[in-house]
């Protein structure tokens, strides 16, 4: 497959940089630091860091940081978080039930944490 991107990679220099830096697509991020999480469920939580254009057709890959995981998801129990990313991402983070009302708190709570991390470090 012949690049579009001067690096001669098939993604943006800006994606390179990022992964230098640390940064992976959900699927080249190491497993201890996904969590146990699909990437459904981390994007639900918007651990997503940044997004870059990759591939020939310049689709948008959302990159991940492990410290960024690591500090929003410290202390939390991962079996609720794993429930409510999933029940977030069915519902389109619309909560009707007191179920889904509770878990929209905690998916909030970490975005909030992510958000933090991302605003003191990126």
């Amino acid at each position: 497959m012949k690049s579009t991107y001067r690096s001669g990679w098939s993604r943006s220099a800006r994606a390179e940089a990022a992964e230098e830096e640390g940064r992976f697509p959900w699927t080249r991020l190491p497993a201890k630091d996904r969590y146990t999480l699909s990437k459904t469920e981390a994007m639900a939580l918007r651990l997503d860091t940044e997004w870059h254009h990759t591939s020939k057709f310049a689709n948008v890959t959302h990159y991940f940081s492990p410290e960024c995981n690591a500090f929003a998801l410290k202390g939390q129990d991962l079996r609720q978080v794993k429930k409510a990313a999933r029940l977030m991402a069915a519902c389109h983070g619309y909560a009707h039930t007191p179920e889904e009302h509770e878990a929209k708190k905690l998916v909030l709570s970490i975005q909030l944490l992510a958000t933090q991390w991302m605003e003191e470090n990126l």
